[in-house]
Formats: C-alpha cells, sequence, structure tokens
C-alpha cells in the first residue's frame, strides 16, 4: 500500500501575549493583526489560508479592509477575557472555518440592502432633519447641517462574519464658500452595540459637530471629562418614560476627551462642537435599540454601561506581539547589527514623517501645524546626528538643517516658540541649534542660543532655584524638565561662557539633579517620583511632601539620560562638579536594574507595580535606562561590571519592543504616547495607564536610536 501524503505544517507566522487591562470580563473583545505587522507582502499567497488559535482552541477570523480604502490590509477576530487575563494566541497559514453571525451594521436579515445603506449613509452628514450620531459644522456660534452635497457615493468595504462597514463618499460640502469633499467610514463588529464613523476631508477642516436628539423627554448625560485628553467619554441622552419602561430609550456618542471643545445644545439637539484635527476625525455612536443592550431599562442601568465601555476602549488590551520575521532577525547581536538597527530605524522614520517637521509643515503626531518642540526638532534630529558621528551619511547631517534650521529666521527669531509659557519643554531643541551655529558659524543661530539662554535667566524657579516646569505648572519641578532643560544650559556654557560665569552655570546645572535627587527620591526604594510641587497645593500633590505618588519609568528614564549628557560638557578640571553626578549615577544603577523585569530586561510602565492590572512593559522608559546604563560604562562613570547587564538590557529592548515588516522598515512598539500631571491627569496609578500606547512616537525612537549607538560603541570595544 502506497504511502499516505505527508500533511502539511502551518507555518507559525506571528505570537502575542494579551492582556485584559481592566477588572471586569471582556466578551468579544476585538482583535486586529496588520499584515504589515505579521511580515506578509500584498498578495502573499498565505494571506488566504491565514488562521489564528488561542491557548485551546482555534477561533474564526475575517480578512477585513479596516482603513476603507479598497485593499483587504489584515485579520480581525474576537476573544474572551476573564478579569485582569493574560492569553497567548499563535497566527498560522492554515485556515480555520467560521461560524458567527453577521455583524450588524446596515444590514437587513443577514444582508445588504442598498436602500438602507442609503439611509445610513444620508444620517451620516446631517441635512435639515436632525438625525442622531451624525455630522455637521460649528460656526463658531450655531450649529450648521450639512447642505445638500453635490454628489454621494456609498461601497461596502467589509461584509464578514466578524466585522462589516460601508464608505460614503461626498462631493462638495460647502462651508464658508469653500468646498470639501468627505469621506465617511463606519464599521461594526460582532458583539458590538457601536458604531465606530472615522472621517477625513480633503483639506484642514474648520470645526465638526456631532449631534443627539433632543425632545421635552430627553435629558443629556455626559460622561467624566476631569481625565487626560486621550481617554475616551461620552455624550448621551436618555429617553424615560416612567408609564413604560419598555420604551425607555439611549443614544451616545464616544470620542477621545480631549478632541471636544465645547458641549452646548440647541431646540432639537444636543451639540458636541469637536476638533478637526487637519480634517480627521473619529468617534462611536450608540443607542439601545440594539439586541445587544435589550437588558438596559433604566438611567443607572444605562450610564453604568457607558460608563464600562469608555473605560474597555480607553484601556484596550496590552498587545505583545512578535512576528516570525521579526523573531529572525534578531537572533545575531554584534556590533554592527546594533548600528544597523538604529538606521533602519531612523531611515524608516524619515520615509513616515519626519522631515516634514519643518517649519510650516505638519505634526503627523498631534495633527496640526508643527511647533518648535523637544521630541521632533529636539530629540529626533537629535538621534540621526548620533548615528552620523558613527556612520557619517548626508541625509542624517542634513536633516539638522532641514528640520531645526527651518525655525530660525534671518533675525535669530524662532518661530513656533512659544515664549509666554515659560515651558522647560521648549529649551530642548536649543542644543541642536547649538550644532547648527558650531558647524555652519551662522550669526542667526548664535543670535538663537543667546535668546534662549537668555530665557532660563528668566524662567520661574522654585526656592532652591530648581526650574518650573511651565508657567501654568507653578511651583513644580518634574523629572521630565531636568532632560528638557539642563543638557542646553551646560553645551551653552561649554561652548560661549567662559570663567566666573561659565562655572556658575555648571554649578546651576549640577544644583538641578541635587533640588530633584533632595525632593523625588525615596530613601526606601532608591526610585523617584514623577513630580514634585513646592506649594503643595497641585490635585495630585502629596499635602505633607508635594511629591506625585507614582513611579513613572519615563519620568526616571528623562533624568538617566541628563545625568550622562550632562557630563558630556563638565570639564575633566570640574572635578568636584562631576563627581556630584557621577556619585548619582553609581547610586541610580543599581536601584534602577533593582526593578528590571527579570523574564525580559525590560521595565514598566509604572516601575515598581509589574503584573498589576492595565500596567505594561513600556519601550521609551527601557530604551532611556538601556542608553544610561551602555553610555555610563562606556565612559567609565560606572564599572565594566556592568557591561553584561547592559547589553542585556538592549537587547531585551530590541527582542521586546522592535517590529521588521516584509519592506524593511522598522517601528518600534509598546510606547507611552504622553503623561503629565494636572488638567485631569490626577498622577494616580490608574490614570497612567489611560494614556494612549503607540508606535513610532520620537520620544521612544529617539532614545533607542541613542541605545543602539552606545552598543555598536560597546560590542565594537576590543575587549567585546
Amino acid at each position: 500500500m502506497a504511502d499516505a501524503e505527508p500533511k502539511s505544517v502551518a507555518e507559525s507566522l506571528a505570537t502575542a501575549e494579551i492582556t485584559n487591562a481592566n477588572n471586569f470580563a471582556l466578551k468579544k473583545e476585538p482583535i486586529y493583526f496588520s499584515f504589515y505587522d505579521l511580515g506578509l507582502a500584498p498578495g502573499d499567497k498565505r494571506i488566504a489560508q491565514l488562521s489564528v488559535r488561542s491557548e485551546t482552541a482555534p477561533l474564526s477570523l475575517n480578512l477585513i479592509d479596516k482603513d476603507g480604502d479598497g485593499t483587504q490590509d489584515g485579520i480581525f477576530f474576537l476573544a474572551d477575557f476573564s478579569p485582569a487575563q493574560i492569553k497567548n494566541f499563535t497566527v498560522t497559514d492554515k485556515s480555520n472555518s467560521s461560524d458567527n453571525k453577521q455583524a450588524d451594521v446596515s444590514i437587513v436579515k443577514g444582508e445588504w440592502q442598498d436602500q438602507q445603506l442609503e439611509s445610513e449613509a444620508k444620517n451620516i452628514l446631517i441635512n435639515k432633519k436632525i438625525t442622531s450620531g451624525g455630522l455637521g459644522f460649528w460656526n463658531g456660534k450655531t450649529f450648521e447641517p450639512a447642505p445638500t452635497v453635490e454628489s454621494e457615493k456609498v461601497i461596502v468595504t467589509n461584509h464578514g462574519d466578524l466585522f462589516s462597514g460601508y464608505k460614503a463618499t461626498y462631493s462638495n460640502w460647502v462651508i464658508n464658500n469653500a468646498s470639501y469633499d468627505v469621506v465617511a467610514h463606519a464599521t461594526a463588529n460582532n458583539g458590538s452595540a457601536f458604531v465606530q464613523l472615522t472621517f477625513k476631508t480633503d483639506k484642514k477642516f474648520p470645526s465638526f459637530a456631532i449631534a443627539l436628539k433632543k425632545s421635552s423627554e430627553t435629558v443629556v448625560i455626559e460622561g467624566d471629562t476631569n481625565i487626560t485628553g486621550s481617554a475616551y467619554t461620552y455624550v448621551a441622552s436618555w429617553h424615560e418614560q416612567d408609564e413604560d419602561v419598555k420604551n425607555n430609550f439611549g443614544e451616545a456618542i464616544i470620542y477621545h476627551r480631549g478632541d471636544r471643545k465645547q458641549q452646548t445644545e440647541n431646540e432639537s439637539a444636543y451639540i458636541s462642537v469637536i476638533s478637526a484635527n487637519g480634517g480627521e476625525l473619529d468617534y462611536y455612536f450608540f443607542n439601545s435599540k440594539s439586541e445587544l443592550t435589550k437588558n438596559i431599562h433604566t438611567r443607572a442601568e444605562f450610564q453604568a454601561y457607558l460608563d464600562e465601555q469608555v473605560q474597555r476602549l480607553t484601556k484596550s488590551p496590552r498587545i505583545r506581539f512578535e512576528s516570525s520575521l521579526s523573531k529572525q532577525a534578531k537572533i545575531n547581536l554584534q556590533a554592527d547589527d546594533a548600528l544597523n538597527w538604529a538606521k533602519r530605524l531612523a531611515n524608516s522614520e524619515i520615509e513616515r514623517k519626519t522631515l516634514n517637521y519643518y517649519f510650516g509643515g505638519w505634526d503627523e503626531y498631534r495633527k496640526r501645524p508643527p511647533k518648535f518642540e523637544y521630541d521632533v526638532v529636539g530629540m529626533q534630529i537629535h538621534a540621526l546626528q548620533e548615528i552620523d558621528s558613527v556612520s557619517p551619511n548626508e541625509k542624517y547631517k542634513d536633516a539638522l538643517e532641514k528640520v531645526t534650521g527651518s525655525y530660525i529666521q534671518a533675525d535669530g527669531s524662532i518661530s513656533g516658540y512659544e515664549a509666554d509659557l515659560f515651558s522647560i519643554d521648549l529649551i530642548k531643541p536649543g542644543q541642536m541649534v547649538i550644532l547648527l551655529e558650531q558647524r555652519t558659524g551662522q550669526e542667526k543661530y548664535r543670535k538663537a542660543v543667546d535668546y534662549l539662554r537668555g530665557r532660563l535667566k528668566i524662567h520661574p524657579r522654585t526656592t532652591q532655584g530648581a526650574f518650573w516646569h511651565r508657567s501654568t505648572y507653578p511651583n513644580q519641578l518634574w523629572l521630565d524638565g531636568v532632560y528638557m532643560g539642563i543638557p542646553f544650559l551646560a553645551q551653552y556654557a561649554a561652548n560661549y561662557e567662559t570663567g566666573d560665569e561659565q562655572y556658575h552655570s555648571f554649578v546651576e546645572a549640577v544644583r538641578e539633579f541635587e533640588i530633584a535627587r533632595e525632593h523625588l527620591r525615596n530613601p526606601d526604594t532608591g526610585l523617584y517620583y514623577h513630580a514634585w510641587d513646592e506649594s503643595k497645593s497641585a490635585d495630585w500633590a502629596d499635602k505633607q511632601t508635594g511629591r506625585a505618588p507614582q513611579y513613572w519609568s519615563r519620568g526616571m528614564g528623562w533624568y538617566a539620560m541628563a545625568l550622562v549628557d550632562v557630563l558630556d560638557f563638565i570639564p575633566a578640571t570640574e572635578t568636584d562638579l562631576r563627581k556630584s553626578l557621577i556619585d548619582i549615577v553609581n547610586e541610580f544603577a543599581p536601584d534602577i536594574l533593582r526593578y528590571q523585569d527579570a523574564a525580559t530586561a525590560t521595565w514598566w510602565q509604572i516601575t515598581d507595580r509589574p503584573n498589576d492590572i492595565a500596567n505594561y512593559r513600556e519601550s521609551s522608559a527601557s530604551a532611556m535606562f538601556s542608553y544610561f546604563l551602555l553610555k555610563a560604562v562606556n565612559k567609565g562613570y560606572l564599572s565594566a561590571s556592568y557591561g553584561e547587564t547592559a547589553i542585556k538590557s538592549y537587547r531585551g529592548l530590541l527582542n521586546e519592543f522592535i517590529t521588521l515588516h516584509q519592506d524593511g522598515r522598522v517601528s518600534m512598539n509598546d510606547q507611552c504616547l504622553v503623561a503629565g500631571l494636572g488638567f485631569g491627569r490626577d498622577g494616580s496609578y490608574n490614570y497612567y495607564q489611560t494614556e494612549l500606547i503607540v508606535s513610532n512616537d520620537p520620544k521612544g525612537n529617539s532614545p533607542f536610536i541613542y541605545a543602539s549607538v552606545e552598543a555598536y560603541k560597546y560590542l565594537k570595544a576590543p575587549a567585546h
């Protein structure tokens, strides 16, 4: 008898560790992996056979067109999680069957209906009749429904068992004598009562407005607004009739709190005025007529349901993802490998967006015209210069003048610099202006750096002399600010000052570290709190100590990088000043290493609370600590015995957070977009878990490049 044909073996394309970040169960939680992150090129034959399985069973999935551009871009599946549960998933090239019911956006009896599609599409842009959840224009005083547009075109983008959607394209929406074309994409997934709506206009738009219908029987309900701008909140209308509870009815729109500019109403609608973000908008619409919410009968039940849903959206699952392509690429780590990772990420960011950050360009991170700010104009451009210093390349060198140089005008004035803020963050790009002056000798750059030094001389300070973070954060010293201002102060002194003036500046720089250590370091743990309010009046400040309540890893990362960077500029002759900083380096290193994750050699978002609900291993802080350790070893501030630990930290950073794509580009993941204090940011543990987690932000990418360059230097040394 002939041998049976061997069974095909599925190839593991990726693994994912996914954690429920909430203390309640998630049912049918939507999960999406892009083909790009999976390491698959468009048209790859394996796409048609993709499957995903949990630890116990295969799961149904859909291939979807998430952005509605007409091309499938990833896999979509649903997963159940118990509170705070961690699950592991594997993506392979062997398909599974699907047995889920149809997602229900614009669907009648399980089938797409043209008439229903047209009705839904017309409801997206509000015409004369107010329809809930739809979009109009805010003219600065009143809500204006969209006039009749020149044409409407509706197409189905997704028609799967788990995920459905349609795209509506509107031509010639006339606002203030300007014409706009608008593309709206509406999507929904199985198991959800929400429709997600995304909008994009062909040019910058003034201001959107979203309406909910109002009547004499409705009341408006607002979600929490004393939260960070990236967290979700809602506005809802509730119609309650005591005599017939079944007629109770609620509708809601859910959006990022920071997107809403104003909440108002007129005789027929509750109106949320929403920032246009350059012509891009996304939000969710919900009504309680859905079969999924049939058990909501009272206002209290309705509000509790919405509160849970916004928490679910805000604290989305923590996903640690690794493609086989990426894993294979990280096996070796020699000196040239470390340098090549720096170049790969730098080149990827140049191609994606870095060079668009010139004055008058576009800030992709904040969806606005760019300003003279620390992250791109300062750090990202600095990272390119660091690569150039060990592997010269004109495209890295030229970026300095193309981006940072574009803000400096012929008279030395700095475009996009907000002087009235007295923000220490805005001093950071000054280091790159110093470099421009050193390279070119142009007077305008010297005038600009002199201006920034002058700003520091009048910058408000605590009674001991530490710089306030900015005028809107009075009496407050943040760890972030030590990095933003002090390296510039020391670099300026080293280049342009002499004698007593220079010495005073060096003393001032070292004193900032000492004040931070005095007020922010806990001697019991060795860790530093995020910030200190000398007045003890901030809502987040401890009333006895003035300290913020949490140890935020990136805050300590800022401080650690500042330590080793300032030492570049204080000369060897200033032995006492250098000793003060080197002593802190040697105190800080073992303290922070006690809190390193043993399994991955990385650090958690909140340093001392690993594995607590919603906490996650955070890449920007891990990069900063890796850079600190490697540079301190390379410079001799730490003993050579730290070398193995330093390179282990870098390897952990690379293994945990870097993704190689099929096209050769690289991404860095699991980055806290931003974190601060005040204005809805209460400093609690929960607050730090509500900030957005993103990929390819300069606050993470730049330290990774710094660390890679230092790893290259370390591994290149003859002893290694």
